[in-house]
């Protein structure tokens, strides 16, 4: 039997062993209870607890070398007991600045959560079916008050983003070098129509005719260093050590 690549064994064995046996990334699946109905919903079982051991959690993070978590699985993480468990999970994350990636319908969203999202640990993904109130009832299986009240949620989530790309350029006002403001700028403002190619290379041409790497290198390198945004290289051939492909 052929091995499908790229997950076969002989591909993942050599990377837990150069690993040396740490995690940068960890799933964690909380339980099955959800606050919606919606009609599409393939979840089997709305109220399975949530069994998370917090202890273990809180071992990796400190032992390991975790840079990300994904809250995955079936369920809405901010539902029932999964509630209790995401926000412990969530004071690890800010302690050890490691970010953390969920799904979510934003409904149970508080105080709490906003400021993680505020302040760059909480990261979600949303999808919004319809701003059509009566749609929106049907599709999730909710009442008035809880759509009305997602829709709150949405627009402060959407608000918290506005302020965070803000913060950003002010940063690149105030700390960038002074030769490098404007094109740092112009570089991160170029990055969501960059990203909506088909084609996802960064181009330099793309915002700036005569744009070469030479020109941009130390605005991009800047950009890297303040953490603002992230590089992700092609490779040819997903042998090891990936650098050299």
């Amino acid at each position: 039997m052929t091995e499908y690549r790229p997950w076969s064994s002989n591909v993942l064995n050599p990377i837990i062993q150069e690993s040396n046996k740490k995690l940068p990334i960890l799933d964690i699946q909380l339980g099955g209870a959800c606050n919606l109905g919606c009609i599409y919903c393939d979840t089997p079982k709305y109220h399975s607890p949530c069994d998370v051991d917090l202890e273990s959690i809180r071992q990796l993070t400190y032992d390991g070398d975790i840079s990300w978590i994904y809250v995955c699985g079936l369920g809405e993480p901010t539902a029932s007991q999964n509630l209790y468990h995401l926000k412990e999970i969530l004071k690890l994350c800010k302690e050890q600045n490691i970010g953390l990636s969920m799904f979510s319908n934003i409904l149970n969203f508080d105080e709490d959560l906003f400021d993680y999202v505020a302040n760059g640990t909480l990261h979600i993904l949303f999808k919004m079916d319809t701003f059509e109130k009566e749609k929106a009832k049907y599709l999730y299986g909710a009442t008035d008050s809880k759509v009305n009240k997602m829709y709150e949620n949405f627009e402060e989530v959407l608000n918290l983003q506005k302020n965070i790309l803000i913060d950003y350029k002010n940063d690149i006002a105030k700390y960038a070098y002074s030769t490098e403001k404007v094109k740092a700028k112009a570089c991160f403002e170029s990055i969501p129509a960059q990203l909506a190619k088909d084609n996802k290379k960064f181009i330099y041409k793309f915002f700036d005719k005569g744009g070469r790497s030479q020109k941009y290198s130390g605005s991009i390198n800047w950009l890297i260093d303040a953490g603002i945004v992230n590089i992700c290289n092609n490779v040819t051939s997903l042998d090891l050590p990936l650098i050299a492909y």
